[in-house]
């Protein structure tokens, strides 16, 4: 949790620059439209989410899309 939702929106502005950089992950796109406030990108044997809700961030990294979808899943219950 961030002391504010703008110090939130910079960390994930920087954390999506930073993986957008990595060239073995490549962005997971499903839609263009509206605000994004889930990211995800793959590489072989791993997988990261990056999602934003007001003045929080998660990061989660997992071997692949499932695991982290499973924990996704774990949080909203």
């Amino acid at each position: 949790m961030w002391d504010s939702p703008e110090e939130a929106e910079q960390f994930w502005n920087l954390y999506r620059v930073y993986m957008d950089h990595r060239p073995t992950h490549q962005a997971v796109v499903d839609d263009l439209v509206g605000e994004q406030v889930v990211l995800r990108w793959a590489a072989e044997g791993a997988y990261v989410r990056l999602s934003r809700d007001g003045d929080q961030v998660m990061i989660l990294i997992g071997p692949d899309q499932v695991s982290v979808d499973e924990l996704v899943s774990a949080f909203e219950e």
